[in-house]
């Protein structure tokens, strides 16, 4: 992520994309704002100033403009800083069921210190006619409420909470997915562990050592975003059931023989990025499609039989990037898929999504048909 205007930055939630400026906007648009935005946004603030301090604009404006590079420069790096850590010691469950009181509480996070950030330029602006340190901060806070007031709504819809807006979050795993299968995962504790589709008998299936833990990727990522390792179904060599797998760059070790069940091998690039999902369902039920994205912003592309747009189906924002990987179609339009920390059966249709666990690389195995008599 790159820097913006620290008082966006919560609301930012709202965009996975990197940014630069008045802490928020900067931080969600990209560099591009840092050097383009942030002077506007100092013109703006420049007015505001003037009038209120009752200074000579040019000034106003001047300073603000440097009030703004310097708040998005010094403050992104610490609204990242506590964004990250947030990330790594609040629970997986806080984070998707609390979402909301996170965002505001960072937004409210993010307006302070941009006008603590910003109230020595405020004052400077109005020095010496009006050298009243304490009039200076009451302008900064209110300088900073207008601006966040109007750039509010656009940070909103800078990234992806479609999950959250659309989907009835705080549906039972039993009500979304109705098949008899198991899902099979990496768990908090780098084993392998496989969990009923319903949600129940979450269990150990094979140990794993700390060489497969996940490996690191680019500083900015979260342990959630590694490629590597993966668990992969393949078809049984004997014809029964699938094998299941765990792969890195080098190496791939086979965990089962034949788990009996019904399951569809998943790409080679865990990302699946634009590839169609997986899909078990009947060829007569695949008239909506579904592809990964790739990014956290894109989650899952859908598109209905006759739709005019797609619809991305995800969630990917500052405070919550979470791109998805290992997606699976099953009969009835619901799909099971990582996003993020979290793995999630969600019913198209229905509109519902129902958190199942903590963990990675979800691999589905239907149960059977029960044998005909």
């Amino acid at each position: 992520m790159t820097r913006g205007k620290l008082w966006l930055a919560p609301v930012l939630l709202c965009a996975a994309a990197p940014a630069w400026a008045d802490i928020g906007p900067t931080w969600v648009v990209g560099i591009m704002f840092f050097w383009i935005g942030n002077p506007i946004l100092g013109l703006i603030e420049g007015a505001l100033v003037s009038w209120w301090a009752k200074v000579r604009y040019r000034r106003a404006a001047a300073v603000m403009i440097a009030a703004n590079l310097f708040s998005a420069a010094v403050g992104v790096p610490v609204v990242q800083h506590f964004a990250t850590a947030a990330q790594r010691t609040v629970p997986a469950e806080t984070w998707f069921y609390g979402y909301g009181t996170i965002q505001l509480r960072f937004l409210i996070a993010a307006y302070i210190l941009t006008v603590v950030l910003e109230w020595p330029f405020v004052w400077f602006a109005g020095w010496p006619a009006r050298a009243r340190p304490a009039r200076a901060g009451v302008i900064s806070l209110a300088v900073q409420a207008v601006t966040y007031a109007a750039l509010w709504v656009p940070m909103l819809k800078a990234g992806n909470t479609s999950i959250f807006r659309d989907f009835d979050c705080h549906a039972r795993p039993a009500d979304v997915a109705r098949l008899p299968g198991w899902i099979y995962y990496q768990a908090t504790d780098g084993n392998v562990h496989r969990i009923r589709l319903d949600g129940t008998r979450d269990e150990r299936a094979f140990r794993l050592d700390g060489s497969w833990a996940p490996t690191s990727r680019p500083e900015g990522f979260s342990p959630w975003q590694d490629w590597w390792p993966n668990l992969e179904a393949r078809a049984s060599e004997n014809g029964r059931g699938v094998s299941l797998w765990v792969v890195d760059r080098t190496r791939q070790v086979e965990l089962a023989t034949s788990i009996p069940g019904q399951a569809t091998p998943l790409p080679d690039d865990p990302f699946m990025s634009l590839a169609p999902v997986p899909d078990l369902r009947p060829a007569a039920q695949r008239g909506t499609t579904f592809r990964c994205g790739g990014w956290s912003t894109d989650g899952i592309w859908v598109n209905g039989p006759g739709a005019s747009s797609t619809y991305y189906l995800g969630v990917g924002t500052v405070l919550a990037d979470w791109p998805i990987r290992n997606a699976t179609v099953l009969p009835g339009d619901v799909l099971v898929f990582q996003m993020g920390p979290h793995l999630l059966t969600v019913d198209w249709p229905r509109r519902l999504a129902a958190r199942i666990a903590t963990g990675r690389n979800p691999v589905v195995v239907l149960d059977p048909p029960p044998a005909v008599p």
